[in-house]
């Protein structure tokens, strides 16, 4: 019998065991093997992540007050940024944009100073560029979906006023100016999801059996599903969307 200890494990490196039992009548190898596992990354309230284009970094979203955001270098398997929000909110949600250069956060303010808006990261540098406000100082954002061109990007949101529930859309460059598109609908907007050619975005309702298809930039096709919906992601091809249910 051997053992390893866990402090000799390198974070998101999968290691194999395989178990060989010896008698006087010969060895034998344990069926199913080799058995994978791995140990995790340390990241305090991990809730979010994307991963860059090229593979080699995952950027998580901790959900605790102040951050961080933090970026693990694949190659090294180390946590190479840990980025503060600067303010009092919860980094929720997390989009990498098409190029690799920047990611997106969504943000829930928890106390004063905080910021119910995103935050917009320079992966290059693993640094806070700017916090972005929503219009509705209470609404709540949990998923965000850059379009294919990273000019624009998509979150499921309440309108300016706080009287709507829908999906925005806006620069994370310029940030000031939001668009909405309204759902008519009050069950809370939730996941987000974009169609690789950028002619459609996809919001489940987190309280509905409903996903909305929002062919840009406004016309809403409600999609009713067998269960409550959450997180939603679509197929390379765009033929297709899985929607994770909260059954």
């Amino acid at each position: 019998t051997s053992t390893v200890a866990a402090s000799a494990l390198t974070a998101g490196v999968i290691y194999a065991s395989r178990v060989t039992a010896t008698n006087a009548g010969g060895m034998t190898v344990a069926t199913g093997a080799p058995r994978r596992f791995s140990s995790p990354y340390q990241v305090s309230g991990a809730h979010g992540i994307g991963v860059t284009p090229d593979g080699a970094k995952l950027v998580v979203a901790s959900d605790v007050n102040n951050g961080p955001i933090a970026i693990i270098t694949l190659a090294s398997h180390a946590i190479t940024a840990s980025i503060s929000t600067g303010v009092a909110s919860q980094p929720m949600g997390i989009a990498v944009s098409p190029d690799g250069t920047q990611a997106l956060a969504t943000l829930l303010t928890n106390g004063g100073g905080g910021v119910n808006g995103v935050a917009v990261i320079d992966l290059a540098h693993g640094a806070l560029l700017r916090n972005i406000a929503d219009p509705c100082v209470g609404t709540t954002l949990g998923d965000v979906a850059y379009l294919p061109a990273g000019s624009d990007a998509v979150i499921p949101d309440l309108s300016s006023g706080c009287s709507a529930m829908g999906m925005s859309r806006f620069s994370p460059a310029g940030g000031s100016s939001f668009t909405f598109v309204n759902f008519n609908d009050t069950n809370d907007p939730f996941g987000v999801a974009v169609t690789p050619d950028g002619a459609s975005a996809l919001v489940t309702m987190e309280f509905s059996h409903k996903v909305y298809k929002v062919t840009l930039p406004s016309t809403v096709t409600p999609i009713s599903v067998p269960s409550i919906s959450a997180g939603i992601a679509v197929s390379p091809d765009g033929s297709t969307a899985v929607v994770a249910g909260n059954d």
